[in-house]
């Protein structure tokens, strides 16, 4: 968990990376630091502190009344087509050489009200059981924050993935999701602010990586490639990842050219999907659809894709519901076609064969029965990275 652990406060950066892109976007980072044993001596340095803002406690009672609502309405998933026998695992996962770390502990989501109703409304979705952080609503810790999962060794610098979960979801439930991105060679930011529906999170969890690629005392100094910034998410959290995609030039511009995004990957994209034009939107993207998704219809994420005027894929996955991507990882058939994709636009040549080119096959992944390409896709090179001797 991160240090300072208040509720209806808003975390403040650094002054030097503040985010500010028009109007609507207000200075964010991460203000405290980790707990856990191997990154307890970071640094609690003067410029992370917490102010509170009238925005926020507006924010914290939205949630409340939300988490209210959702405790005696069914939950979204509970339109999908339930499952009538127990899901086959997928393909085998494939994990990359590192050993990996992160900054905070699960749970069972049994231990909390809230976690005991979303394990009911997945009931017949997930196959294992949902990991739970302490976050509210699900304890006592502070609804807004920042989590890492990175790797041990290797010098680096690592591409910096940026991951958002859905609406009210907790942050742990990308618990293994993180490790096997990381696993490859990645730092996974896992933010969230409770709700989970705008460009904030992402913001708030590129500017905790800015933080500590930039702090002497961090694990992470000098060992996040900020300019190879990649923004994902799932449900709620896809659709935020492509509303902050939206954003890749003026965030660039706003930080000097310190962040650039290289790529969006949006994960069965719900909610506030009006307020994304793909005609805005000039990185390449990848956006994933389930076969049984009742939510994020694959007909709904397919029209946001042939809206993408960048480079852009679309996949849909046999026989995934929207709880699919975050089930344990031999359930999760989106998980290899993810880490290709990362490790695609990251820069590794291994991978390029997958997306990019005239020989391309992205046939490899058999559970996805459908998996096309733009034409600005079709015409994009294989990404070029600074060094990819860190990359599987």
């Amino acid at each position: 968990m991160w240090g300072t652990q208040m509720w209806g406060t808003q975390m403040w950066g650094h002054a030097d990376v503040g985010l500010r892109i028009g109007a609507g976007i207000h200075r964010r980072g991460a203000g405290s630091v980790c707990d856990n044993s191997d990154v307890s001596s970071w640094s609690r340095s003067g410029d992370r502190h917490v102010r509170a803002t009238a925005l926020t406690s507006v924010a914290w009672i939205v949630a409340a009344i939300c988490v209210m609502v959702l405790s005696v309405v069914p939950a979204a998933v509970a339109s999908a087509a339930p499952a009538t026998a127990p899901p086959q695992p997928a393909e085998s996962v494939e994990v990359g050489p590192y050993a990996v770390t992160d900054t905070v502990t699960t749970a069972s989501c049994a231990g909390s009200l809230y976690g005991q109703y979303q394990i009911m409304s997945a009931k017949g979705y997930v196959t294992a059981p949902l990991r739970c952080t302490d976050n509210f609503p699900y304890g006592t810790a502070t609804p807004v924050d920042v989590h890492f999962t990175y790797p041990t060794s290797g010098a680096g610098p690592f591409p910096l993935v940026v991951l958002v979960p859905g609406f009210t979801g907790n942050p742990g439930y990308f618990d293994a999701t993180a490790r096997i991105y990381a696993s490859f060679g990645f730092v996974v930011a896992v933010a969230f602010d409770a709700l989970n529906l705008t460009p904030e999170s992402h913001l708030l969890g590129i500017s905790a990586a800015y933080q500590q690629n930039n702090d002497p005392h961090s694990p992470l100094h000098h060992r996040i490639d900020l300019r190879r910034t990649i923004v994902g998410g799932h449900s709620a959290g896809a659709a935020a990842a492509l509303q902050t995609a939206q954003l890749a030039g003026p965030l660039e511009q706003a930080t000097s050219g310190q962040v650039r995004l290289a790529a969006a990957m949006s994960i069965q994209p719900a909610a506030a999907t009006m307020l994304i034009s793909g005609g805005a939107i000039s990185i390449p993207t990848f956006l994933l659809a389930g076969e049984l998704d009742n939510t994020a219809t694959p007909a709904s994420v397919r029209a946001l894709y042939e809206q993408m005027s960048g480079p852009a894929w679309f996949a849909m996955l046999t026989g995934a519901h929207h709880l699919t991507s975050i089930d344990a990882p031999e359930y999760n058939g989106f998980l290899n076609g993810e880490t290709a994709w990362l490790r695609f636009v990251a820069g590794d040549d291994s991978a390029c064969r997958y997306f990019a080119g005239g020989q391309w096959s992205p046939r490899v992944f058999p559970n996805f029965s459908e998996f096309d390409r733009n034409r600005a896709a079709a015409s994009s090179p294989c990404p070029r990275s600074p060094r990819t001797d860190h990359l599987a």
